[in-house]
């Protein structure tokens, strides 16, 4: 029981009885200290495209994600998710233990994270403002991002006036993204049929050292242009180079601009983000499993890739956006491609690009639907048109996804 009494304009809080502490954040009673917030979060797809595409002109539940986000104590958070994806394979996103109150005003954290590197590659898929992703972060980064187990040590600090936060990170690898593009030989069997066989870039032998970790750090600013308008900019970048492995360096630049009416901010609003990404990618050579000799010289590839997209919200529930994508494929070139004609095409640098208009009805923060039509441009310009639905669900107390 609880009881509030103002006097001197300085509100008393007295607690009675003994289920209650205070934190450093304020007040919170025991069992729910105890208790760590659950969440529930499905996302439901549907989509039409080609009809020669087996994952097209169906309804998935892409998604279902299970979160438990805790306070360990007044200096630490807890968060751990858990995700199924549209096939029933459980897989364990991410777990992660947060110090929050370092020497130095320094934040660290530790386990198995979403790393800090670009704009979105922390936010969970669910949360991104369009169906898809953009094609630059699923080509570089992996379908389920730079997500890998490590440390990673930030600060934050304000010279100038101007909100900074610096942060680094060190991981095991790169996670899935490492094995996004397995190498593979084209061999004959016994019965003269063709056949890839995956060549394992693994040596058994290799001795972990600084560079075998892969580094990745992150400079965000912040200003405040008026009361109402606001903009970030963001400077990343990787290193990755463990031995019997492809090297790797990456960079990303990223900017958000934001505006939202102090009067209006539930009912107006307008967002411009863009991303931009360097990929520096040495292939080691391929060798032929069955003969021993190189089947494909060591490459080094520079590729390039942005996205972009405008948003804009002109009452309270409706958002209308559209996102353009330029990317260049990070693991190949001069790609041989069959067009839909049946006919062959070799292209240097494969590139795709995009054009995603979308539209967003929030019912409340726990209940929302969306609607985009995405129109392809793939390596040999081929042209693909797609439309995407999307259904997202929240159950229970779900933590804000990073500002």
């Amino acid at each position: 029981m609880r009881l509030i009494f103002k006097r001197f304009n300085l509100p008393i809080l007295v607690t009675l009885g003994l289920s209650s502490f205070v934190r450093a954040e304020g007040v919170q009673s025991l069992p729910s200290a105890l208790n760590p917030k659950i969440s529930l979060i499905g996302n439901f797809v549907g989509n039409t495209g080609p009809m020669n595409d087996p994952n097209s002109n169906k309804f998935s539940l892409d998604e279902t994600e299970l979160g438990f986000q805790a306070e360990v104590d007044p200096y630490a958070r807890a968060d751990f998710f858990a995700s199924f994806s549209q096939d029933n394979v459980p897989s364990f996103e991410e777990g992660y233990v947060t110090l929050l109150a370092l020497p130095w005003h320094l934040r660290a954290r530790g386990g198995k994270y979403r790393v800090v590197f670009g704009r979105l590659n922390v936010t969970h898929p669910h949360e991104y403002s369009q169906v898809t992703t953009p094609l630059v972060l699923s080509s570089f980064l992996g379908a389920d991002g730079l997500n890998d187990a490590g440390i990673e040590l930030s600060r934050a600090f304000a010279p100038f006036g101007i909100f900074t936060e610096i942060t680094y990170s060190i991981l095991n690898g790169l996670g899935d993204q490492e094995a996004a593009s397995p190498a593979t030989a084209s061999v004959k069997d016994v019965n003269g049929n063709i056949v890839n066989v995956t060549v394992n870039r693994n040596d058994p032998t290799e001795q972990r050292s600084g560079k075998s970790f892969a580094h990745v750090s992150r400079a965000r600013l912040y200003t405040d242009f008026t009361d109402s308008s606001n903009l970030e900019l963001g400077v990343s970048g990787l290193f990755y180079q463990p031995s019997g492995f492809r090297e790797t360096k990456m960079g990303a630049l990223d900017m958000t601009y934001r505006w939202k009416p102090l009067q209006r901010n539930v009912y107006q609003s307008f967002t411009w983000r863009t991303e931009a990404m360097y990929s520096d990618r040495k292939l080691p050579p391929v060798i032929d499993p069955v003969t021993g000799l190189t089947a494909l010289a060591e490459q080094r590839l520079h590729r390039r890739g942005i996205y972009s997209y405008i948003e804009y919200q002109p009452i309270k529930r409706w958002r209308f956006g559209v996102r353009g994508d330029y990317v260049e494929s990070p693991n190949d070139s001069n790609l041989g491609v069959t067009l839909q004609d049946g006919s062959q095409r070799t292209v240097g640098t494969p590139v795709t690009r995009a054009i995603s208009p979308y539209i967003t009805f929030t019912l409340t923060e726990f209940n929302r639907f969306r609607i985009e039509y995405q129109r392809k441009q793939i390596p040999g310009d081929d042209i693909e048109h797609r439309v995407f639905f999307q259904w997202t669900i929240v159950l229970g107390p779900h933590g804000a996804h990073p500002f």
